[in-house]
């Protein structure tokens, strides 16, 4: 996330100046923006569409225990990283703007819930990343290991983790807006993380090859694992999509002493745009890509009609290894 000295670059004089470091975002260009309508509008709006979308994902979840699989856990806590973005992050940042509060709680609400969000979001993807090879290199031990259980400590563990370190951050490294904190938690949040996937999907598509035409499992399986996995691989690639862009615009005005002042707001504005567009996006993808969720979806928008189609399909699956299919659903 993005972090801007103060000491290289001085604000206006008039602008309330906040020094962030480390991965928190930058707060002291956001107020060098002339907060005019349509800055924090786009904003909010598209935050409002990502809340109610991810809101959907959540009730649905929540609602259908059939959708409470293994991955769907996962899912629900993308889903609720995404919601806590749109309905906490997105807002306090403009009210904290506007209302020129910088320094006081609500700056503190913003930057942890803004930071936690973000870094649960990869972790998660990480773990889903990783989760998918042992699907596929390993089906029958990864149904063995996938229990609900499981899932849920994980991803309380993911969150705490999550909001630990965005605290710790808060804490130790506000103060030093300086290259090497910057690059470290470039490393840490996002270069890291990144590396892990691309190795999973590495050793996951290096499986496929070596296992094509192989028996591994019924058609079914198959077929639920492949959309699982191009689900996870679609939601991954629109976090970097919408996440680098940041990352990179902060290392190259960390790093430079002839940053233009006036174009980076502007940057900023954008690249947060970008992120939120992310958090919009995903519920999407999972209606598109997931195998259930599409029919949950026109069930609630359209009415009861859908169910009828969906059930037959749900009563073949129910019955082929005493539900064990289930876990791998989406």
């Amino acid at each position: 996330m993005t972090s801007f000295p103060e000491s290289s670059h001085p604000t206006d004089q008039t602008t309330p100046a906040v020094v962030t470091g480390g991965i928190f975002p930058p707060l002291t260009f956001l107020t060098s923006l002339e907060p005019k309508a349509w800055g924090p509008t786009v904003h909010l709006v598209l935050a409002a569409i990502g809340s109610m979308f991810n809101a959907l994902v959540i009730y649905i979840i929540a609602k259908k225990p059939k959708m409470r699989t293994y991955p769907n856990i996962f899912v629900l806590n993308l889903a609720v990283a995404d919601f806590v973005f749109c309905t906490v992050a997105t807002p306090l940042i403009w009210t904290v703007v506007l209302l020129e509060e910088l320094g006081g709680w609500l700056q503190h609400v913003f930057f942890v819930s803004y930071v936690a969000c973000a870094i649960v979001s990869v972790l998660c993807l990480t773990t889903l990343s990783i989760e998918r090879y042992q699907a596929i290199s390993d089906p029958i031990g990864h149904m063995d290991r996938s229990s609900r259980k499981r899932a849920w400590i994980i991803n309380a563990g993911l969150w705490v983790l999550a909001i630990a370190l965005s605290i710790l951050g808060y804490v130790f490294i506000l103060s030093s807006a300086t290259f090497i904190p910057t690059l470290v938690s470039f490393l840490i949040t996002f270069v890291i993380p990144l590396l892990v996937i691309s190795v999973s999907y590495g050793l996951l598509f290096k499986t496929l090859r070596q296992n094509r035409g192989l028996p591994v499992g019924s058609r079914s399986d198959i077929k639920s694992r492949n959309r699982v996995t191009r689900m996870v691989t679609a939601v991954v690639v629109a976090f970097v999509v919408s996440w680098l862009p940041e990352h990179i615009l902060n290392l190259l005005y960390i790093s430079s002493t002839k940053a233009d002042n006036k174009a980076l707001p502007y940057g900023t504005w954008a690249c947060f745009m970008l992120q939120i567009v992310n958090s919009v996006s995903n519920p999407f993808l999972y209606a598109l890509l997931g195998e259930r969720f599409g029919f949950y979806i026109r069930d609630i928008v359209c009415g009861k009609g859908n169910t009828k189609r969906e059930q037959p399909m749900e009563k073949r699956e129910d019955g082929k290894r005493n539900g064990q299919i289930e876990s791998t659903r989406l």
